[in-house]
């Protein structure tokens, strides 16, 4: 026997209600129904982008793009807190809750007309987690809890075992373990079909999806981008096109929005304010509609210090907590991000269930006792080297390299520089000297996950809101997404059994607690909470952004 969901699958009914509390505007209302009209180009002041393709993604802004070329199996609604069937008719899983089988959309095609088919799935599935030192592939690790996934991971087998295509219409995944969460994974914007057997450069240039809109004259790397309706796609998007345009910097984006030159646009954080004046505030923080066009609601996101455990000096515990007690995040956001963004003070955002104020205490501001640690650090630092050999002392005294010194590396597309000039400063007040160095998108990406940093300003945004999501994919020594190399291998097995256990609460309660344990460590140093930054032109009738920053772009319909 097996459990058929066929349309929608609510999440556990306790964390429903607890995220739904959080959002503005959705006790009253949880649904978002636009009224749909046809016709109309947007128009999208955007970021530079470091890739299309699925297997690539890194930023929001990338997700954005592709979930309007492909369609998940399943797909999250923020607002009802359901999982639904969207590259799916139906699916079932097994009495022991390890066998998920998914029965495709048989009139679903892809752009060029192909039909979707199970095969198209594996063979997207098994790119993304493939045994590869030479590509950057940030969501490789999503297929972890799969049978078999280790071993092809390993390069030991040539398929991931578990996933299995009895016909072109059956999808079949089998997990080692059960694994309540795993409907959301397969939400997440990397895990789409992709025909079988593209290259690379198909699949990152002239992108063939299965979603609501078409990249007809692909890209180039470095071109704008224009999407076009997909007539063929089943509830067909409003929207005849969107064109996204790239700009250089948040500033310059907003700037030609006033100058109306786009239909949307970031807004920067000197401007929340003005922009929430002139255009009007957003009533519930993710909705645009006529007169209330800025929308500022929080985001299931985290900033943080990435700290490098390949660099010695980083591995002393006072002097990750030290850094993360000099920075003041409270003045920081009074100061640049006019109070609208929230300190964080637990990796878990304030959105997302399994958050508690608190929980990392060294995300207080304490200036004093961040002096003291670093001065404990620098005396034992010194006991150490005049403990040590000879030689080492004299290769150590040849550099005028300060005793502590670190170079923090951001992209200015992530983080502002005078952000991250008042985080420097901040931590050179306690007698460690840092260099800021602001990298372009691909090489900011490129040495994040490839560990060539010592300090780096980096942000998580759950696909999902749950705390699985975030502690799992930060921390745990098996995740890409662990830049930092943390390290702790009862921290993984405690993360690993608390994501077995089938109970909502109990679950949640196994996570919170290994959270205070890593907590204790500091292997990162939470700053900000995230929240949404864009405005729309009176011209769109009604969009509305999810928490996770992606906006439903098939729904939007302009005046």
């Amino acid at each position: 026997m097996s459990i058929e969901i066929s349309r929608r699958r609510f999440i556990e009914a306790g964390f429903a209600a607890g995220v739904l509390a959080l959002l503005p505007g959705c006790n009253s209302d949880p649904f978002f129904k636009p009224t749909k009209t046809y016709g109309g180009n947007l128009t999208w002041a955007y970021p530079n982008i470091y890739s299309l393709d699925p297997a690539r993604l890194y930023s929001q802004q990338e997700m954005q793009i592709t979930t309007a070329i492909y369609d998940t199996l399943l797909t999250y609604n923020f607002q009802d807190k359901s999982v639904a069937n969207l590259a799916c008719e139906s699916y079932k899983i097994s009495d022991d809750k390890l066998t998920y089988v998914f029965q495709l959309k048989k009139d679903a095609k892809f752009h060029n007309g192909v039909s979707v088919r199970s095969q198209d799935f594996k063979f997207a599935f098994e790119r993304l987690s493939q045994p590869s030192d030479k590509l950057i592939l940030m969501n490789r690790d999503l297929l972890s809890p799969v049978e078999g996934f280790g071993e092809f991971r390993e390069g030991k087998a040539d398929q991931i075992s578990g996933i299995t295509c009895p016909d072109d219409f059956t999808l079949s995944i089998k997990l080692q373990y059960p694994f309540e969460q795993f409907p959301l994974i397969l939400t997440h914007p990397a895990l789409v079909p992709i025909i079988e057997g593209s290259t690379d450069t198909d699949i990152s240039r002239t992108p063939v999806g299965n979603g609501p809109f078409t990249l007809p004259d692909g890209w180039n790397g470095f071109s704008d981008i224009k999407l076009v309706r997909n007539e063929n796609y089943d509830n067909h998007a409003g929207l005849d096109s969107i064109k996204f345009e790239f700009r250089n910097s948040v500033a310059e984006s907003y700037r030609d929005f006033q100058r109306s030159m786009f239909d949307i646009a970031s807004v920067p954080p000197s401007d929340y304010k003005e922009a929430s004046e002139q255009f009007g505030r957003s009533q519930d923080g993710y909705t645009i509609k006529p007169g209330a066009q800025c929308c500022l609601g929080k985001t299931a996101s985290v900033s943080y210090l990435a700290f490098n455990f390949d660099n010695k000096l980083l591995q002393k515990e006072e002097l990750r907590q030290a850094i993360s007690m000099a920075v003041d995040r409270k003045g920081l956001s009074d100061k640049l991000f006019e109070s609208i963004r929230q300190p964080a003070d637990d990796i878990i955002p304030s959105l997302v269930d399994g958050y508690k104020e608190g929980t990392w205490p060294y995300c207080t501001y304490d200036l004093d006792k961040a002096k003291e640690l670093v001065e404990q650090v620098k005396t034992n630092i010194e006991k150490e080297e005049k403990d040590s050999p000879s030689k080492e002392k004299v290769e150590k005294t040849e550099t005028d390299k300060p005793l502590l010194s670190f170079t923090l590396i951001y992209n200015e597309e992530e983080a502002s520089s005078d952000l991250m000039r008042d985080i420097a400063t901040s931590i050179k007040s306690i007698g460690i000297d840092v260099k800021l160095r602001d990298l372009s998108v691909d090489n900011f990406v490129e040495a994040l996950y490839t560990h060539n940093f010592d300090i780096a300003y980096t942000s998580w945004t759950a696909d999902y809101p749950s705390a699985e999501a975030f502690l799992w994919n930060i921390f745990c020594s098996k995740s890409s997404a662990n830049v930092g190399l943390f390290d702790r291998r009862s921290i993984d097995k405690d993360i690993d059994k608390a994501r077995a256990i089938v109970d909502y609460r109990a679950r949640l309660d196994a996570l919170k607690k290994v959270n205070i344990e890593i907590a204790n460590t500091v292997p990162v140093a939470p700053i900000f909470f995230g929240n949404l930054a864009l405005v729309g032109s009176k011209t769109i009738k009604q969009a509305y952004i999810n928490p996770d920053s992606i906006m439903r772009l098939a729904d939007v319909t302009i005046n």
